[in-house]
Parts: C-alpha cells; sequence; structure tokens
C-alpha cells in the first residue's frame, strides 16, 4: 500500500507560517507589521465597531462611513464595488476604486469586506496576492462580520526562500468564522518544500479498512494511536484528503466531503495539496493548503462558521488573483 500523507494542521508549515502571519505584531521595525489590535467590522446595516485601537463601521447601502480612535479618518462607500480604506496609517488601497458621484469602476468580484482587508495591508506583500471571493456564514446567524490583517516579511527560519506573508482572519462578533494566507517564496521548489514539512509520511496499516463512501471513493479508515482519533484517508489526483474524528469514525462526515469533491473541482495544485477536516466535541475545523506557483495558500474555516469543511472548500476554490 501506498503511503498517504497525513495534513498535520497544528504543526509544520501552515501552524508556523499562520502564527506568522497571525503574531505580528511580536516583530518589530519595518519588516513586518501587524493589525492584531485593530478590528474593522461590517454589516449589512449602518453600525459602529468597538474594538480595538480603531474601529470601523460601513454600511453597505451607501451611507458614509465614520472611523473612530487614534490615527484613524473617515471614508466613504457603496454596496455596488467600491472600496473604503479603514484608517490612514496604511499605504494601499486595495482595488483602487473611487468613490464619489462622479466616480465610476468596473464591479469587482471581491465581497467589500475582503477589499477593505486587503486595503489595509502593504503594497510589499500585495505583489501577485490571491484572495477569496466567497465569505463564510456565521453558524449563528449573525450578520456581522470583522476582519484582522496581519502580515510580515521577516524571514522564517527553517522555511527556505520565503519571501512574504499575510493573512486575514474573518469573524463575527462571537466567534472566528474562517481565514486565509497567502505565503510568497522564491520559487515554486522552496513552496512545495515548505508546503512538505507540514506533512507527515505515515505508512496506512496494513489492517486499516476500506471504507466506501460512494462516488466511486474508496479511502482508508484506521486509528492513530499518537492522536487517540480515527481518520479516513483518500487521495484525489493531487489532494491527499484526511478526516479526522476524535470520538468515533467520521465516516458521515468523510462522506459529505467525497460528495462535495464529486460535484466540484477544487484549483489544481501546482504539485500537491491537502484538505484536512477535524471533528471534534467542539465542533469542526477545516484546512486546504495548497501550492500555486511560488505561493503556498490556506483557508482554514473554524467551528463557529456555517458547515466549516464546505466553507474552507468554498473559499478556496473562490480563491482569484487579487486586483
Amino acid at each position: 500500500m501506498q503511503n498517504l500523507r497525513r495534513i498535520a494542521v497544528v504543526a509544520g508549515v501552515v501552524a508556523s507560517l499562520s502564527l506568522i502571519a497571525a503574531g505580528c505584531g511580536a516583530l518589530t521595525g519595518a519588516s513586518a507589521s501587524s493589525q492584531g489590535a485593530t478590528h474593522h467590522k461590517t454589516s449589512t446595516s449602518s453600525s459602529s465597531g468597538t474594538s480595538g485601537a480603531s474601529t470601523t463601521s460601513l454600511s453597505l447601502g451607501g451611507s458614509s462611513t465614520s472611523t473612530t480612535g487614534s490615527g484613524s479618518s473617515s471614508a466613504s462607500t457603496s454596496g455596488s464595488g467600491s472600496a473604503a480604506s479603514p484608517g490612514s496609517s496604511t499605504g494601499s488601497t486595495g482595488s483602487g476604486a473611487a468613490t464619489g458621484p462622479s466616480a465610476t469602476a468596473a464591479p469587482s468580484p471581491f465581497p467589500t469586506i475582503i477589499r477593505m482587508a486587503m486595503s489595509s495591508l502593504p503594497q510589499s506583500v500585495l505583489t501577485g496576492a490571491m484572495a477569496p471571493t466567497v465569505l463564510p456564514l456565521d453558524a449563528a446567524g449573525s450578520a456581522d462580520m470583522y476582519y484582522k490583517p496581519s502580515y510580515s516579511t521577516a524571514p522564517i527560519m527553517g522555511y527556505a526562500g520565503f519571501q512574504s506573508t499575510y493573512s486575514v482572519t474573518l469573524s463575527s462578533p462571537e466567534h472566528q468564522l474562517a481565514a486565509f494566507t497567502r505565503s510568497l517564496f522564491d520559487s515554486s521548489a522552496h513552496a512545495q518544500g515548505a508546503l512538505a514539512q507540514g506533512f507527515g509520511d505515515q505508512q496506512v496499516p496494513a489492517s486499516a479498512e476500506t471504507v466506501d463512501l460512494g462516488y466511486g471513493i474508496t479511502a482508508r479508515e484506521f486509528p492513530n494511536g499518537l492522536l487517540g482519533t480515527t481518520e479516513i484517508v483518500w487521495q484525489e489526483g493531487r489532494w491527499t484528503v484526511r478526516v479526522n474524528g476524535s470520538s468515533s469514525a467520521p465516516v458521515a462526515e468523510a462522506s459529505q466531503v467525497a460528495a462535495f469533491l464529486h460535484r466540484y473541482f477544487m484549483p489544481v495544485p501546482t504539485t500537491s495539496g491537502g484538505i484536512s477536516v477535524d471533528v471534534t466535541s467542539a465542533g469542526t475545523q477545516a484546512t486546504v493548503t495548497w501550492t500555486s506557483g511560488d505561493d503556498l495558500l490556506v483557508v482554514r474555516a473554524y467551528p463557529g462558521a456555517a458547515s466549516p469543511a464546505q466553507t474552507a472548500m468554498r473559499m478556496a476554490i473562490s480563491m482569484e488573483s487579487y486586483r
């Protein structure tokens, strides 16, 4: 039986790069920055943000927005594709859409909150940037969403050819919903090398049971003694899919993933990619990781999102060049 690789969600490159992107506030100097202290909020009705040193409220109906707190500035936007720049400390305006009655711009495929988040990142990390055109939904039904961007250009020990990374976390008032991260390397070989560090070669035991997930997909089920869990693993083209259950074999969840993959095409990785779904008593978390040229891309959906596995895969499919 060939080796099937298990995606390591909390170890290896996914965790390392995500921690760098999310924890840039610990870094100093011009090469690293973080918006970690700032949450920006968008909703379908006018409202005011309340957390962080600077907050932004956005009305998608076309009324002007205002910012409060130190170093903030005002911006206006409409729901027809214009972007708002949430603050004066960033040097990028995202999609570059203008405001005012005489402004004209091609409609953007990116939701307003994505454009706001990307606009808060510096141009130094936006060359060749990628972002999703699909947003997560809050499982509890909240229409309010916050974004938290972060980035770094500081070297990461152990990751040859690393150049930069940025991450955007999307949250409801109560929960983290999803996040996307793009890490740029100086070559596709180094991007693949970083991805390989997040994988662990694992021989599927000879005693592993065969599981028919439907749609012509046959997976292998076996206990992971190290983690005390049961894993269902299969291969689809360049993708390795792993569904992990903490209390019992997650056959139903694996079948749902198989059904989604039967209906929709995932991005084609330059080298390889992984879909990891972890089912626990606290909820389901899903991570999609793949290489695209010199990029290592990660999309993750948290238990607070509606249908986390489908959310992560839909967001991954929707990733486009940000322009």
